[in-house]
């Protein structure tokens, strides 16, 4: 409607099939058009008054702590910051002054009002040295989680086991509300690799392994954080950053930084479309990735910033580098012969980078400078990313026309003194709780065993599968179990699926065909056909279900462990022993960008201010049921510090102490987990649990008592057989479901709620299993993916699933576009890559 010839034509149909004068649509295009111009040159204007020197200054990007002063209280430091401003004519600041593994001067992090007082002060030296704005970006990645008293979320891998696309825009717009609260509105986030190496200490900050999750969940996080706020609110908007582009999670040994090798294929069908779907949802920057694909630096990578980014994907936001990485073409990637040489290979030429994340230092804007002296750069090059930066500023509501002038305070603005009080509102904890819950996944859940403990060698690691009894008589070779109804395809699906034990691949394949390549080896009784390795145990793990031959439920089957019912309140639960190093712990539940860049374990530094958005931990969780007693023994106890993730859990209590206790509780819930961590400093070698905490399981298991494993990894973890003891009758999982995780996992274990969660990722069962595509059949899972290596990506529930809650089909319902199947479990050939 902004166009002339659109106007004249709606002029000619009218409303309501009345004609608009001619003269009126041209006072109205003329309107408009002066409306348009006012709200959107601002850029442009601000670019035709600009220095080199100024457009150099755009696209640099420092730390906070190089405009800080030494020493306490943290405050910004006027003669540093005018140096910036006046010498480089700085552009942007990023980070947290709190983003080390310890608090400062006596804090954890600044709150909204802090910060706004920072960024304010900031935004009022540019505007004194005649620049526009500067925009500051920060690393919220399940909330603002940078900001003291904000709403904390779930991992986006705990966000993706939802299946819920309204639920991860909800918790994208409170990211946004509470950056913009934070007067930090442009966001590195969402995370749009696709995770396909679970040794990848990142893996957490993913939506999971297949490419059209990954794609709907992080469209939708994106259309949440930029959605625009109330009026009045400055800034009106926050900006997402989708990252990191392109091929950053798929290390070659599992490193973070590894470099990754690619086929045309799997760059097109797996990394390629979340970022495909980011665009599409308006995502307004971008970030490049620290690695280098095919042998080749991502950040000086024409082909793929350039060709790929740019032309193929169609994206004209601003484009980012990661930290330190054009200086790394020298130091790291040894691309460049010399720093000046970096800064040529990734802005030079043909290269689409807009904006360097420099960030300690002013070599950048020193050696742009030098480089635009002597015509290797030349001003049309600046006046593209400048204008990119420009823009972006504009979008968000923080570029006036100039001249520059000092910002009005924010408490002057009614509107903007709301959006800050809002940080974390009982809705928004209560949204946060909500997402908790839908983390969980049920992987198992069996009623408890009887009789005395096992007295037996504890299970090998990384134990095979081992078949179900056989029925009684066999099978009749058609799926007729003797005595039974038939067994359908769809039946022995789902024992395959739910963790019944048998028809693994050997024994699939000892039975003859009925169809052309099901099998060439007869099975001892003779019979034929798939039915024979399946139908001749249906009938046992019918009636281990209490399912009669007839279909009919038998109300009589033994009771599942979960949920758990206090003897308080009828149930037969009177005292429970909570153990494990996750148990007691709000940082094991957060992960990494929580307070700081390696997450916290110093619980205060995460709790909620306010008294609606309590966080207890599970064990706090746990002792606040009535009706039970709640004993606790850490069992182990993991390092604590940073860098240490590679170390094993510490028994802290001794084997007879553990046995006596968990021998005294009606039920056992032991806990595991990590430490905190990212990047680097959470590479692994071995994705096994550490041996702590698996020796830990082993030893309650001897006491005999049904124990509820709950699992809050960042990744999937070996456990060598420990979730398949006989006393481990449940199993719940949640990839770092934030805070608010204790209360949802009690919850689960109450039964307050039925765990709706679907696995995002494959989880190993052996170290031989981590690469296996989960996208198609391998010979080793003889047709089906998921079978005597890696899990289902759906529950590998045992005896006795629950049915699934109404949130399942909200859940599905959500979905914009077909997934290829409504059912919770997830088969290989149901998501197939865009």
């Amino acid at each position: 409607c902004f166009d002339r010839a659109r106007v004249s034509a709606a002029g000619k149909g009218g409303v309501r099939g009345s004609r608009l004068p001619p003269r009126l649509a041209t006072v109205l295009y003329n309107l408009l058009d002066r409306t348009i111009r006012s709200r959107m040159a601002a850029a442009t204007l601000w670019l035709t008054r600009m220095s080199a020197a100024d457009k150099i200054g755009q696209m640099t990007q420092l730390d906070i702590s190089m405009v800080l002063a030494d020493g306490c209280p943290l405050r910004i430091d006027d003669a540093k910051l005018r140096r910036q401003l006046r010498v480089h004519r700085l552009g942007s600041l990023l980070n947290s002054p709190f983003s080390g593994t310890d608090p400062r001067c006596g804090s954890s992090g600044w709150n909204a009002s802090e910060w706004r007082a920072t960024v304010e002060h900031v935004q009022a030296a540019a505007a004194d040295e005649g620049l526009p704005p500067l925009i500051y970006g920060i690393d919220s990645v399940h909330g603002a989680s940078y900001c003291r008293g904000a709403t904390l979320l779930p991992q986006q891998l705990g966000l993706a086991a939802s299946f819920d696309e309204s639920l991860a825009a909800a918790s994208g717009w409170i990211t946004g509300k509470d950056s913009r609260a934070a007067a930090t509105p442009w966001m590195f986030a969402p995370i749009l690799g696709v995770a396909t190496h679970p040794l990848w200490p990142r893996v957490y900050e993913t939506f999971g392994e297949d490419p059209l999750l990954v794609a709907r969940m992080g469209a939708a996080v994106v259309e949440g954080m930029q959605r625009r706020g109330g009026e009045g609110e400055i800034p009106a908007r926050a900006a997402a950053c989708m990252k990191h582009f392109v091929g950053y999670s798929a290390p070659r040994n599992g490193h973070d930084r590894e470099g990754a090798w690619l086929s045309r294929r799997e760059l097109e069908q797996t990394y390629l479309p979340p970022f495909q779907a980011a665009v599409d949802a308006g995502v307004q920057s971008a970030m490049e990735s620290y690695q280098e694909v095919n042998g080749e630096p991502v950040v000086g990578s024409a082909a793929l910033l350039q060709g790929l980014l740019r032309e193929r994907l169609g994206f004209e936001g601003l484009l980012v580098t990661d930290w330190h990485e054009v200086g790394n073409l020298h130091d790291f990637h040894r691309a460049a012969s010399s720093p000046e040489e970096a800064v040529l290979l990734a802005i030079g030429g043909s290269s689409s980078l807009d904006m360097s994340m420099v960030p300690t230092d002013e070599s950048f804007s020193v050696l742009m400078g030098r480089l635009h002296a002597r015509g290797a750069i030349d001003e049309a090059r600046l006046d593209v990313s400048a204008l990119r930066v420009l823009r972006l500023k504009e979008w968000l509501g923080l570029l006036p026309p100039p001249p520059a002038v000092r910002p009005a305070p924010w408490s002057h603005s009614e509107a903007t003194v709301r959006l800050v009080e809002s940080v974390g509102s009982a809705s928004d904890a209560a949204l946060a709780h909500e997402a908790a819950r839908a983390t969980v996944t049920l992987l198992k859940n069996a009623p408890p065993c009887a009789g005395p403990p096992q007295q037996q060698p504890l299970p090998p690691l990384s134990p095979e599968p081992a078949p179900p009894p056989s029925s009684p008589g066999g099978s009749n070779g058609t799926g007729e179990a003797e005595g039974g109804a038939a067994v359908g395809v769809e039946e022995c699906d789902a024992y395959l699926g739910e963790g019944g034990g048998g028809c693994g691949w050997t024994e699939r394949w000892r039975c003859p065909p009925t169809d052309p390549g099901q099998g060439d080896v007869a099975a001892d009784d003779g019979t034929t056909g798939f039915a024979c390795c399946c139908g001749a145990r249906m009938a046992a793990w019918r009636t281990s279900r209490g399912v009669g031959g007839d279909g009919t439920v038998d109300d009589e089957r033994p009771p599942l462990l979960l949920p758990l019912r206090p003897s308080g309140e009828g149930g037969s639960v009177g005292r429970v022993l909570v153990t494990g190093p996750a148990a007691d712990s709000l940082g094991r539940l957060s992960g990494g960008w929580t307070a700081h860049w390696q997450g916290t374990l110093a619980d205060d530094e995460i709790r909620g201010s306010r008294p609606g958005a309590a966080t207890p931990t599970l064990l706090e969780a746990l002792r606040a049921v009535d009706g039970w007693e709640v004993d606790h023994l850490p069992g182990c106890s993991l390092p604590g510090t940073a860098f240490a993730v590679r170390s094993s859990c510490a028994q802290t209590n001794s084997s007879a102490e553990l046995i006596a206790a968990a021998a005294a509780a009606d039920v056992v819930v032991a806990c595991l987990g990590e430490d905190p961590h990212t990047e680097k400093p959470g590479d692994l070698d071995d994705l096994s649990l550490d041996a702590g905490q698996l020796d830990l399981v082993r030893v309650l298991a001897s006491a005999g008592k049904p124990i509820a494993l709950v699992l809050v990894t960042g990744r999937p973890r070996l456990l060598h057989g420990v979730e398949a003891l006989p006393q481990v009758n449940a199993v719940l999982q949640s990839f770092l479901p934030g805070p608010h995780g204790g209360a949802a996992l009690a919850d689960a274990l109450l039964g307050r709620f039925e765990p709706s969660g679907r696995l995002p990722i494959s989880w190993p069962t052996a170290a031989s299993s981590l690469l296996y595509p989960h996208w198609h059949p391998t010979p080793r899972s003889g047709g089906r993916c998921a079978v005597n290596g890696v899990s289902s990506r759906g529950p590998a529930v045992g005896a006795g699933t629950p049915s699934r809650s109404s949130a399942t089909a909200r859940a599905t319902a959500a979905w914009r576009g077909p997934l290829g199947t409504a059912s919770p479990t997830r088969g290989c050939s149901t998501a197939p890559s865009p």
